[in-house]
């Protein structure tokens, strides 16, 4: 009978992998060390980790867990009944998405969507600049993506008018401006109307007017900082955001 269980090896990286072969092959945590040329407690140590993101997943003999769950899912609750003879006789598994194993899967997402993306031609930097000087453009509470119409409020409000303002509102600021070796894009806060795919306030859930999908939004924020970032780049050396 083996001394480990070799099932482990799938939630094992390869050095992981080598001693849990090793630990099968020579039957001891002191053969093995031996054979590999390293300090038993490494092997512990690995065998430990290995067991800990086993169960993480579901996966733990020893305390009746078998059913492992699928990534990017992890554990987040087990219960176990047992008959008046000790005999497991039903279990609950309660699986959640694991935190970091999301946010693994959309950066993989990210990278292949970037494989093909068109990179942007380098801005042509001014001529020449004054060493001394620093210009400094400040966004606050822009709130971009709320939605606002005349006969409710008096102005109309929304995603092509906040951009066209605030596009509009750079150029000519930064035109007013002498050509400095450093400009400060200072975004100090609240410059989306909401914070997330539901259209409420985090802390009391008040619903907000929103313009459209949260996406939506995002993509505008993106365009219109980057548009930003352009204009300031043709008029300073240093552009710190």
């Amino acid at each position: 009978m083996s001394v480990i269980d070799l099932a482990l090896k799938q939630w094992a990286t390869p050095k992981e992998s080598e001693r849990i072969d090793a630990l099968d092959k020579y039957g001891s945590i002191n053969k093995a060390a031996k054979a590999l040329k390293i300090a038993r407690q490494h092997i512990q140590a690995s065998i430990k980790a290995v067991k800990a993101r086993a169960a993480k997943q579901g996966y733990s003999p020893e305390h009746h867990m078998t059913k492992a769950v699928p990534s990017p899912l992890s554990v987040a609750r087990v219960s176990n009944n047992y008959d008046k003879n000790g005999k497991l006789v039903q279990q609950w598994v309660i699986a959640t998405p694991d935190k970091a194993q999301q946010e693994q899967v959309i950066r993989e997402c990210i990278d292949a969507m970037l494989v093909d993306m068109p990179r942007l031609e380098p801005i042509q930097a001014p001529l020449s600049t004054h060493d001394q000087l620093c210009n400094l453009f400040t966004i606050t509470d822009f709130h971009l993506g709320m939605l606002a119409n005349e006969k409710e409020s008096g102005a109309d409000w929304d995603l092509k008018i906040a951009e066209n303002l605030l596009v509009g509102v750079f150029e000519q600021a930064m035109l007013s401006t002498p050509f400095a070796k450093v400009g400060f894009i200072n975004q100090l806060g609240d410059f989306l109307h909401s914070d997330g795919i539901m259209p409420v306030t985090p802390t009391s859930g008040h619903i907000v007017d929103q313009d459209g999908r949260f996406a939506k939004i995002v993509t505008v924020a993106l365009r219109l900082l980057r548009r930003i970032i352009d204009i300031a780049l043709m008029r300073h050396e240093t552009v710190v955001v």
